[in-house]
């Protein structure tokens, strides 16, 4: 049985996979202005940063769903 992570914690989570998916990203030329497309940044990236990319998205992804499940869970039981 998995331990349910506290709703800072999966936060924390969430914000470093987002940070680490934008930071590979923008050291390699892509912005949010749209100077390059994110499709072409991506396909440029070596291996590893590609890895780095997926990795930043599934931790954010994990945490996302840890933050919802804790924010849901203190719902239920009346916490909130």
């Amino acid at each position: 049985m998995r331990a349910k992570l506290s709703a800072p914690v999966a936060l924390i989570i969430m914000i470093v996979g987002l940070i680490l998916s934008y930071a590979v990203l923008h050291s390699n030329g892509w912005s949010w202005n749209g100077n390059l497309a994110l499709a072409t940044v991506y396909r440029q990236l070596p291996v590893f940063s590609r890895v780095l990319v997926l990795v930043g998205i599934v931790l954010s992804a994990f945490g996302l769903g840890a933050w919802l499940q804790a924010l849901s869970g203190r719902q239920a039981r009346g916490d909130a």
